[in-house]
């Protein structure tokens, strides 16, 4: 008895594997060797050279609910928003120091009070119209008046444009963790 049952036991694992074996998708063609007239790629950037530009495919289990990074408060919301905006500044990658981002540099003034940031030069929203220092002066205004992470402004007195390529902040007190905030 035992014996019969190790063999129907055996024949119904042949029979699954079978179906399953039968149910595979069928093996992908090799590709041909490329021509030897086709273009050859563009050689990859250098390691640790920032990439601009091109197309992010990331998939996701969920639809975000808001992109509106004012008003963002949901953990998964927050990681496309960071994927697809930019702020004047952001932290490095060994998570220690400040590094530029919109801005390509900044100057403190001596009391702690003024920052000073410079903008990159041709950033381009996504429709392909540049970037002003009027559209980063109406960002900080709108962040700091409205949302959910307006305490991260809340410090400063004023938000102008000096000029074409020139955003300076000026605080209402000395703020060691300003850069860290913003």
């Amino acid at each position: 008895m035992k014996l019969r049952n190790n063999m129907l036991f055996l024949v119904i694992a042949l029979i699954v594997a079978l179906v399953l074996g039968a149910c595979a998708p069928a093996a992908a063609p090799e590709a041909a060797p490329p021509a030897e007239s086709a273009a050859q790629p563009e050689a990859a950037a250098p390691a640790g050279a920032i990439q601009r530009g091109g197309t992010l495919t990331w998939a996701r289990g969920s639809v975000p609910e808001n992109l509106d990074v004012a008003w963002t408060e949901n953990n998964a919301d927050a990681w496309v928003v960071v994927n697809i905006m930019e702020p004047l500044v952001r932290v490095d990658s060994t998570g220690t120091k400040i590094e530029p981002s919109l801005a390509e540099s900044w100057d403190v003034s001596e009391d702690g009070m003024v920052y000073t940031f410079h903008m990159r030069p041709n950033v381009k929203f996504h429709d392909g119209t540049d970037m002003t220092v009027d559209d980063v002066v109406y960002s900080l205004m709108r962040a700091r008046d409205t949302g959910l992470w307006n305490w991260s402004l809340a410090n400063t007195e004023s938000i102008e444009a000096v000029d074409e390529s020139t955003v300076q902040i000026t605080l209402a007190e000395k703020s060691a963790e300003f850069l860290a905030g913003l």
